[in-house]
């Protein structure tokens, strides 16, 4: 027996349609050329309308349009970029209510969790391009290769970001079947692990720190210490006996990788160390170690404790 199914709707669909409003288009114009790009309207107050993008060409633009979904368009205020992660704030005034994206928790989600992705709605057609597809890798620490000399005002830019990594991508945001964005394409980022038919997006995690920063200060500050790492709470019994951890630990960052000509390396950290805190702050987990990494007021040597083979012990990072 044959049966066609018409007009059958699926979370995913009423996922897209959702948010399709609160994708916009960005117009950069430069000299004689002209750009389209996806962003989303991140939030709404007494300011205005505020608008995630990515950051390229952003500075150098003569003219910049933001285009909302009802075809209305307006010239946004540059509020801040970060380089590293070609993450953009603008600020725009629209004379009508604008619905913002709905932020989901990018350290939830899972290797083969479904996802989609939308662009803004293209002008001729009326509509914007949906992708749909999987985590190809869940929400992890890596770092950009192409940074790792660049050093500014005594900070390392070397950097290491909070990523996802999936089979599909056609527009800006990425969202979870719930609907919540969990990441936004910004920039081609590079790492041994992932292969070059996955796209990478930056995650919301990383995201919301970028830009509380951009907010206050219109430019991201971040300390680096250049580990790979993974929650102690998300590790099985085994791999803890493999590590020679304390089967009932259950805070802190297992170190997985030392990345080379790094501050960490130099201090002498070890693959198997457990980061418990930097400079009294306590770090239970990667979104801790990466929100402590944001913090201005950090101050070097930033002193790390850590328990090595089962025995605690204090490491200095320094940023010469």
């Amino acid at each position: 027996m044959n049966q066609t199914l018409n007009s059958y709707t699926t979370d995913l669909t009423e996922g897209i349609r959702s948010n399709q409003a609160k994708v916009v288009g960005i117009t950069i114009y430069r000299d004689e050329t002209r750009e389209e790009r996806s962003g989303v309207i991140y939030s709404s107050n007494d300011q205005g309308t505020y608008i995630l993008t990515s950051a390229r060409g952003i500075k150098d633009a003569t003219r910049l349009l933001v285009r909302f979904d009802n075809n209305a368009e307006f010239e946004p205020e540059i509020i801040g970029v970060d380089e590293l992660t070609s993450v953009a704030l603008l600020l725009t005034h629209p004379e009508f209510s604008a619905d913002s994206i709905r932020i989901g928790n990018s350290n939830l989600v899972k290797q083969g969790e479904y996802i989609f992705s939308l662009s803004a709605r293209n002008r001729g057609v009326g509509s914007g391009m949906a992708g749909f597809g999987i985590i190809s890798s869940n929400a992890q620490l890596y770092h950009s290769l192409e940074q790792e000399e660049v050093v500014r005002e005594g900070i390392f830019q070397t950097f290491v970001c909070d990523i996802i990594a999936t089979d599909e991508m056609e527009g800006g945001p990425l969202f979870n079947a719930s609907g919540d964005m969990i990441g936004l394409l910004t920039k081609q980022f590079s790492s041994p692990s992932i292969n070059t038919r996955q796209q990478v997006v930056l995650s919301t995690s990383e995201l919301q720190s970028i830009v509380q920063q951009l907010l206050e200060n219109g430019e991201v500050t971040r300390h680096y210490l250049g580990v790979i790492g993974r929650d102690i709470e998300s590790i099985e019994v085994y791999e803890k006996s493999a590590y020679n951890l304390a089967l009932d630990t259950t805070d802190g960052v297992l170190v997985t990788e030392v990345l080379e000509n790094s501050p960490a390396q130099a201090a002498g950290l070890q693959i198997g160390d457990v980061i418990h805190s930097i400079n009294t702050i306590p770090i239970t987990n990667l979104n801790d170690l990466r929100a402590g990494l944001y913090e201005e007021e950090l101050e070097y040597p930033l002193s790390l404790s850590i328990t090595r083979q089962m025995t605690q012990m204090n490491v200095s990072i320094t940023n010469d």
